[in-house]
């Protein structure tokens, strides 16, 4: 039986009261420790004597970017936490005051450097009989960039607001009163924002107005550019374009509205609508006599037209008559004067050279000193070198008459074209199967034309000497193609090949006479001027050639039929 008097057990009971307490201190305590650890929020534990942490939780650790024991045992100076000293002096002299703190704002410093803004709470506790500092730091620095960019998106939407040339309004959707009016509202409607703008102001011309855009509002949540009218304060009617739009402000339903004056743009349209009225009447009646002339005009034009086009033709052949006859007559007195000493000089080569050989080939030449023999050789071969070279002229005197000869002999005769094609190409044989070039003809089978079948083959003979000449190397493979084709009652003829081609400066003399890049590998210039002459003259057609360096030649013909 229990026996408060007795010593021993008074003793035994204090003890077990004593256990009582220290395990439910040590409950406590442990409950505490968990919750300082892991409430969300940063908390610190520091002694008021020299500001050392005695303790942190792992929020505060997050902010800070620290670790804890890079902080525990440590100051706040030593670890620079503070931004700025203000900050620090600040929270010493609220405590010195009060011996707490609530919400004061504070700037920090991560261990990275990085200043942060903070929100601070703090009281006093003891710790083991040391006063110590319990601070609470809530870390608002992305709160007050979001209030600093709201602030300056504010202040950006006000100068926007009040400098826009455009009137505009934001009023209260439930009782209308007005939160905002830029300057151009009051300037429009003749009011200064000294005497203010009548929030029961009723201007419109337009009976009902404010309902029917309310109800747009409420329908569509917006109004876009509603014609109206409205008065000014001097009684001036004024034309505008109304739109508006439901807008929460502060969590309030507002109106914002934008009024565009639109008189003067207005007017000036009218203007515009009765200038052009007027000018079309004027135009009108311009027009009918206009028409009248034009057409007797138009009939002196095409008269004048046909004579300078019959004039421009007759010149032409003129001058291409003129530069042909002087042609024809230089070429015809160089025949004249050359081809008898020519051809007297080849008979008496030949004879010469025919009686050398028969000498030398009889027996009697072992007979015959050997310094005869030798003038003999010399002679037979100078009478080869003489005999070539009087040949040579000849085929050149033959192409000089070329030229210059009356083509008006040849008849005129229906024929085949691609039939007649093949012949030239086959007459061609001799000089193409010793080169590698491919021809390409493209033709319909059954195309048949009155024309003169020479010139034709004039024409595909040239080209293709011009093309072995000068577009193609001796060992060099390459494509020609001749397409021919008939349209319009004209015929078309491609002549083209995938050789060297040529410079500007060479295009543009290739059809002049006895033009060549090629004199010293037999080229005489005439082929092509001979070429233009049938085409222009005898064929009374057109000529063009198309031709850059590395991307061969084209020639495109074209002659009625």
């Amino acid at each position: 039986m229990y026996n408060e008097n007795d010593p021993v057990q008074a003793t035994k009971t204090e003890m077990l009261d004593s256990q009582h307490m220290e395990s439910a201190l040590r409950f406590y305590e442990e409950r505490f420790v968990k919750a300082f650890r892991c409430t969300p929020t940063a908390i610190n534990i520091a002694r008021v004597s020299d500001g050392t942490y005695l303790e942190v939780n792992d929020a505060w650790l997050e902010i800070t970017g620290y670790e804890r024991d890079e902080v525990i045992g440590r100051t706040d100076q030593d670890i620079q936490i503070w931004a700025d000293a203000e900050s620090r002096r600040k929270l010493l002299r609220v405590f010195l005051k009060t011996g707490t703190a609530r919400s004061l704002e504070i700037k920090f410093r991560r261990k990275n450097g990085e200043i942060k803004t903070g929100l601070l709470s703090a009281d006093i506790l003891t710790m083991g009989e040391e006063p110590c500092i319990l601070a609470v730091v809530n870390d608002i620095t992305e709160r007050i960039r979001a209030e600093e960019a709201l602030r300056s998106s504010e202040q950006l939407f006000s100068i926007a607001f009040n400098a826009s040339p455009v009137a505009m309004t934001i009023r209260r959707w439930a009782d209308g009163s007005f939160l905002r009016i830029n300057e151009s509202t009051y300037r429009i409607f003749g009011y200064s924002p000294e005497e203010g703008f009548p929030s029961d102001l009723n201007p419109w011309q337009e009976a009902g107005l404010a309902s029917q855009i309310e109800k747009q509002l409420l329908e569509k949540g917006f109004v876009y550019d509603h014609e109206t009218s409205f008065f000014r304060t001097d009684g001036e009617m004024r034309h505008a374009l109304i739109s508006a739009k439901l807008i929460e402000v502060n969590g309030e339903n507002c109106v914002l509205s934008i009024i565009n004056d639109v008189t003067d743009k207005k007017r000036a349209e009218e203007a515009l609508r009765e200038a052009n009225d007027e000018l079309e009447d004027r135009v009108q009646s311009r027009t009918e006599d206009l028409m009248a002339a034009n057409q007797e005009l138009q009939a002196m034009n095409q008269e004048l037209f046909a004579a300078i086009e019959q004039l421009q033709i007759t010149q032409q052949q003129s001058v291409l008559s003129e530069k042909m006859a002087s042609l024809g007559n230089l070429v015809a007195g160089v025949a004249h004067e050359v081809s008898t000493p020519i051809g007297v000089a080849v008979t008496t080569a030949s004879h010469l050279k025919q009686i050398t050989t028969d000498l030398t080939k009889s027996g009697r030449i072992d007979s015959i000193p050997q310094l005869v023999q030798e003038y003999l050789e010399d002679c037979s071969e100078a009478s080869h070198i003489i005999l070539k070279n009087l040949e040579r002229a000849a085929v050149l005197l033959r192409s000089f008459k070329q030229v210059s000869v009356d083509q008006s002999a040849e008849v005129k005769r229906i024929f085949h074209v691609k039939e007649y094609l093949g012949e030239i190409l086959l007459s061609l044989h001799p000089k193409l199967k010793r080169t590698r070039l491919q021809i390409v003809t493209n033709c319909d089978d059954n195309l048949q034309i009155n024309s003169f079948p020479g010139a034709f083959a004039q024409i595909i003979t040239n080209f293709v000497m011009n093309s072995l000449l000068h577009a193609y190397d001796a060992d060099s493979s390459g494509t020609i193609s001749i397409d021919i084709m008939e349209t319009d009652n004209r015929l078309e003829m491609q002549y083209a090949d995938d050789g060297k081609g040529m410079e500007a400066e060479v295009l543009n003399r290739i059809f002049d006479p006895f033009f060549t890049t090629r004199r010293a590998s037999g080229g005489t210039g005439l082929g092509l001027h001979i070429v233009y002459n049938i085409v222009t003259l005898q064929l009374a057609g057109s000529i063009e050639c198309q031709s850059e360096p590395g991307q061969g030649t084209r020639f495109i013909i074209r002659f009625p039929l």
